[in-house]
């Protein structure tokens, strides 16, 4: 199990650490014999689709947007994690499309840290990290894809 290292504000320390552990059970309850695991950076996620179809993204992939081998930073995906597993989940593609939200934001904080991921926190995150990674997103997607996701952030 991965231990989430805060500093700083103790409250939201504890809110982080306290969001985490019920993602973490949640998770265990909802993939309870699948043999995954939340630290895992991919998830397999077709256990929970209804149907199958061919836009269904059976795996969520807690990497750097645009690879699949790259791991985010555990204090980042945690949260990403437990913002995804702790939500209703209507369906399985917009699972996909929160978490690509997520990783380009994960870029717009890079960029801004100068590719310094090394001692990220949350209290950290600001104003400009948001605009960031909605310029990233009008660069990658269509404007009207990409105002949604923005709104999501």
């Amino acid at each position: 199990m991965n231990v989430i290292q805060l500093r700083q504000d103790p409250t939201s320390d504890n809110a982080i650490i306290s969001l985490v552990e019920a993602a973490r059970a949640k998770f265990a309850a909802e993939f309870f014999g699948s043999g995954q695991d939340f630290d895992s950076m991919i998830w397999n996620v077709k256990l929970k689709a209804d149907r199958t179809t061919s836009n269904t993204r059976p795996r969520l992939y807690f990497t750097r947007y645009g690879t699949l081998d790259a791991p985010l930073p555990a204090v980042f995906a945690d949260v990403i994690k437990s913002w995804l597993i702790l939500r209703p989940w209507s369906n399985i593609h917009s699972l996909g499309s929160k978490l690509d939200t997520a990783r380009l934001l994960w870029e717009a904080i890079l960029t801004r840290r100068k590719n310094a991921a090394d001692g990220f926190r949350w209290d950290d995150l600001c104003e400009e990290d948001l605009n960031q990674a909605e310029l990233l997103m009008l660069d990658k997607w269509f404007p009207s894809t990409a105002h949604k996701a923005a709104t999501r952030l």
